[in-house]
C-alpha cells in the first residue's frame, strides 16, 4: 500500500512546518465550509 506519507521525504520543507505549526485549528473551521 503507497500513502502520502510514503511518499513525501523525510527532508521536505512541507513536512519541516508541519513540524512547528498546529494545523488542527483548520478542521473545524473547513468542516462548516462543507455541505
Amino acid at each position: 500500500m503507497v500513502t502520502l506519507d510514503s511518499l513525501v521525504p523525510k527532508d521536505h520543507l512541507l513536512r519541516k512546518i508541519d513540524a512547528v505549526i498546529d494545523f488542527s485549528f483548520i478542521h473545524p473551521w473547513s468542516r462548516a465550509l462543507l455541505p
